[in-house]
């Protein structure tokens, strides 16, 4: 019986001696070094991580220019059908008597979710900028959701499947955010349409200079918007105002007449968030 003890104590000792050889074998061979496109040695037990910075990078500047994009197209990514063509852009037109429907809050995050979904995958470019000899990267569809209070918090569910050396690592949850207040620019927009039902067939280019700053009309730093390129398009006004809801920030604002008596208002913002000037544009149809 004694024997029979020791010949199965020598059995399970080579058993669990071959499994210890396995996992070191196995720690070895993740943690070997591998080259990317560039020449470069990253080492693989750190390449899971690469690839969720990766994506929360590509993440944040597609809201970036989510934000600016749909500000630009007057709170939508996907128009109403009275939208008339700037340059790449779509601006909504409301005509005398229609209600001026601006995006509030809720609205806004759906249509920054639908501009990130569509544009998310060309930003990551199938990860071909992180690429490491050796190792395979695949993606599911993204979903996506957005809260934005004082900034903008998005998580992005995006199966990512990474397999290095037969093992895969699945990164299922990303989420990024951007410091830019919606509500504080709605605030803003809300004031100019109030003044602008007051006087539903005038340019109200005379309340808006009501509200600039008469002792300081220095020009503002907000200069670069690209309708300022445009020959086609004639720049009516530039001036200084400053922002009723914040404390006296300054801003310009731009009138544009284009054809059949439609006028675009733009009003560009210096936010801290982002690296050039953050433009929202709206479109009126008069009646003269």
């Amino acid at each position: 019986m004694e024997e029979i003890k020791k010949i199965l104590n020598i059995k399970i000792m080579k058993k669990l001696v071959l499994i210890t050889i396995g996992a070191i074998i196995i720690n070895i061979s993740f943690a070997q070094n591998l080259k990317t496109n560039n020449g470069k040695e990253v080492e693989t037990s750190n390449y899971v991580e690469n690839v969720k910075l990766f994506v929360e990078d590509c993440l944040s500047g597609v809201i970036e220019d989510g934000i600016k994009f749909i500000s630009l197209q007057g709170g939508y990514f996907n128009v109403p059908d009275n939208a008339v063509k700037i340059t790449d852009y779509f601006v909504p037109v409301y005509f005398p008597n229609d209600s001026i429907n601006i995006p509030k809050i809720d609205l806004f995050q759906k249509e920054l979710s639908f501009y990130i979904k569509q544009n998310l995958k060309e930003r990551i470019n199938n990860f071909n900028s992180i690429r490491i000899s050796g190792v395979k990267i695949s993606a599911g569809k993204p979903d996506i959701n957005v809260v934005a209070d004082k900034d903008v918090k998005v998580k992005l569910i995006y199966p990512v499947v990474i397999e290095v050396n037969g093992s895969k690592t699945i990164l299922n949850e990303f989420e990024a955010s951007f410091d830019f207040d919606y509500n504080y620019v709605y605030g803003i927009l809300e004031e100019l349409i109030e003044k602008q039902e007051e006087s539903p067939n005038y340019v109200i280019a005379g309340t808006l200079l009501l509200l600039a700053d008469e002792n300081n009309p220095s020009t503002s730093t907000c200069t670069t918007i690209s309708y300022k390129k445009l020959h086609e398009y004639q720049l009516e006004y530039e001036n200084t105002l400053k922002d009723p809801v914040n404390n006296g920030v300054e801003f310009p604002f731009y009138i544009l007449y284009l054809p059949d008596d439609v006028v675009i208002y733009s009003i560009c913002l210096n936010i801290s968030g982002f690296k050039t000037p953050y433009v929202f544009s709206l479109g009126l149809k008069f009646d003269w």
